[in-house]
């Protein structure tokens, strides 16, 4: 039960450089087949109509991609359980950093990624010294708190006209 508990929650616990040898070549294979995916990834921003008329197969695109995402987060579901947000904090992050240039988007989003990650499990680990909370925790509480602000940006922005999704 302990482990599944520490599974669904998200947990580092336990978690070894046999694990790091483990992911290591599927970590390695879908960053290279990712880092190649950035100009169809910019052709699906222009919308779908118009990425069809410059010729891009958004279809065969869009299997291609979600493929890729789902094998690089399955090996990694599969050592450290469902460790929430971080896939969707890093991504606005770093397009505040750095913009919707997925040439450079997809690295940054990485490495916000894995920042969070280490920020978050150093966390679960000092908060209830000399017990370890699952990291899966924190990254849900930081999640809550960046998604409120999320939306109450949102709120402003439309009651001061500004277009919040619209970056440049």
């Amino acid at each position: 039960v302990q482990n599944v508990m520490s599974w669904t929650t998200g947990s580092l616990i336990g978690v070894g450089w046999e694990e790091v040898r483990l992911l290591f070549p599927y970590t390695i294979l879908s960053c290279f087949l990712i880092s190649f995916c950035h100009k169809p990834l910019d052709l699906l921003l222009l919308g779908e109509n118009n990425a069809k008329s410059i010729g891009l197969s958004v279809e065969k695109w869009r299997f291609i991609l979600a493929f890729f995402g789902v094998c690089a987060a399955a090996a990694t579901v599969s050592v450290c359980g469902l460790i929430g947000f971080v896939g969707l904090i890093a991504p606005h992050i770093s397009r505040t950093l750095i913009g919707r240039e997925n040439r450079l988007l997809i690295p940054c989003c990485g490495i916000i990624g894995c920042l969070l990650l280490v920020c978050s499990d150093t966390l679960s680990r000092i908060i209830f010294n000399p017990i370890q909370i699952p990291v899966g925790i924190i990254m849900s509480i930081l999640g809550g708190i960046f998604f409120i602000i999320l939306i109450y940006s949102l709120i402003y922005s439309k009651k001061n006209g500004i277009n919040a999704l619209k970056t440049e």
